[in-house]
């Protein structure tokens, strides 16, 4: 939500953040900045602000082969004095901000980090090279996706930053309250933020209300372009303060808690991202909306009166609004989330302690924002280190005994053994050897190549002549492309 409108293990550990006791207010920046990327001159709407960074005087060489650690941070900065130390504890590398207006670039500038912005509310900030910028325009945000290609060792990531529409709040109607819905189509006692006079708890008309924010559009356009980044080879992030429940956080589990007064609501802007195989990183690590429910505001702000945080204030109004999503990916993988602020929250205008088993991470540096923020931690492992990964498989040798599972190289392949054998890999496609093909870069990412004699089982997916197939049934040593074999074809690469 906004309080007031805006504008429509071998692995490379980091070096430590500068715990930099400076206010968000300090936005004057230092004479050593230096510009290190340019916007997208094709982008319509707002001028990106020039993404910066400080000057580090020589950076750390990066091993191509060696996995990144990347803490990934999704924060509502309640357009409040945040200080720098926040960050700095955390270990921020990527930090999604919204209602940031100047405060990306002055978290930047403390930090001597890169980022990217309007000067609006939403913006993208990061420890590693910013190469690219673009801004998404599309109703249902306040302002646009903030898109920053990020260069991490040898790997770059299109990170998304949003702030989606705070208004058309429908997610309250079945608390009794005005969501701020507007338009013909809809009651007037919808428009604001008062109570109604009965709870709304016609799912079609929750629905609808919620459609008419734009959040489920600005959902579609994100989804298509983070396809159009990973068709050419990039991982795809994103981090929103989304201004709407999850799909899975309002279902039959929870239709009696939290004033959801019996409903269980599809909400479409999660449904899109999940229906397009995106991964949200806190409830794909704690899957049960119950113990977990990982609420995000309104959070129990010290030193902020309870009539400043809440906006229902005869409600229990709390729900995970902040995410941070991903799209699955080898070179990818999510090791722990929890969410960061305050301990407690805002029930029925009172401050109270969640009864729940979510992680929370308070700070010691002083917490400003109305939200909780969420903290998600990856480990990057670019092509030149997931072949580093893989050991090595050791040559075949003539006349030894081979077992079920065993791995060989032969003749500049991969075989691996499906039974007892003796046999020489490669000199059959039905034997007891199978080629395992190579990864081959796809739209949906690496895919194996298919080979003659890998045996494959419905489902299982292969790179072929450009593009991808997936089997319908077992199959061995049948070529992909015949439409009435037992291949499907489902994207390309």
């Amino acid at each position: 939500m906004s309080l007031f409108p805006v504008a429509d293990t071998g692995r490379r550990r980091r070096a430590p953040l500068l715990a930099v006791p400076v206010a968000l207010g300090a936005l004057l920046l230092s004479p050593t900045l230096v510009a290190a990327a340019s916007p997208n001159p094709a982008t319509s709407g707002p001028e990106p602000i020039a993404v910066e960074r400080e000057a580090a005087g020589g950076e750390t060489p990066v091993d191509p082969a060696a996995p990144i650690d990347l803490t990934v941070l999704q924060f509502n900065l309640w357009g409040k004095t945040t200080s720098a130390d926040v960050l700095a504890e955390l270990g921020a590398d990527v930090v999604f901000v919204e209602e940031a207006q100047q405060g990306a670039r002055a978290l930047a500038s403390d930090l001597g980090f890169e980022y990217h912005s309007t000067g609006g509310s939403a913006g993208v900030i990061s420890r590693y090279p910013i190469v690219e910028t673009d801004v998404l325009q599309t109703p249902g945000t306040q302002g646009g996706w903030m898109k920053a290609v990020i260069q991490v060792g040898a790997t770059e990531i299109a990170a998304y930053g949003g702030h989606l529409e705070y208004r058309y709040y429908a997610n309250y109607l079945p608390r009794g309250y005005a969501g701020d819905v507007r338009g013909a189509d809809f009651p007037s006692e919808w428009q604001g933020w008062d109570r109604l006079a009965a709870p709304v708890t016609d799912v079609d008309a929750l629905l609808a209300a919620n459609e008419a924010s734009g959040r489920p559009a600005a959902a579609a356009l994100l989804v298509e372009d983070m396809e159009s980044e990973r068709a050419a080879g990039r991982i795809a992030v994103a981090g929103m303060d989304m201004n709407e429940a999850s799909v899975f956080d309002w279902d039959e589990r929870t239709a009696d808690l939290y004033d959801h007064n019996g409903t269980a609501v599809p909400w479409q802007t999660t449904s899109i991202l999940d229906e397009a195989g995106l991964v949200d990183a806190y409830r794909s690590t704690y899957p049960d909306p119950v113990s977990h429910p990982g609420m995000t505001w309104p959070a129990d702000t010290p030193n902020v009166p309870v009539s400043s945080l809440a906006w229902a204030p005869e409600a229990d109004e709390r729900d995970r609004i902040d995410y941070i999503f991903y799209a699955p990916d080898e070179r990818l993988s999510l090791e722990s989330t929890r969410i960061v602020g305050p301990q407690g929250d805002i029930v029925r205008g009172e401050r109270a302690l969640p009864v729940t088993s979510d992680p929370i991470y308070t700070p010691e540096a002083a917490w400003t924002s109305d939200h909780k923020a969420l903290q998600a931690d990856f480990v990057v492992c670019g092509e030149a280190c997931l072949e580093a990964s893989e050991p090595e498989a050791p040559a075949w040798v003539a006349g030894r005994v081979y077992d079920h599972g065993d791995v060989v190289s032969h003749d500049g392949a991969v075989y691996v053994a499906q039974w007892w054998t003796t046999e020489v890999p490669g000199a059959s496609t039905t034997g007891s050897w199978m080629e395992r093909g190579e990864p081959v870069a796809c739209a949906e990412g690496d895919v194996r190549a298919w080979t003659t004699s890998q045996v494959y089982t419905g489902g299982e997916r292969v790179a072929f002549d450009g593009q991808v197939f997936e089997a319908k049934w077992w199959t061995r040593d049948q070529r992909p492309g015949d439409p009435w074999g037992p291949w499907s074809a489902t994207g390309a690469c």
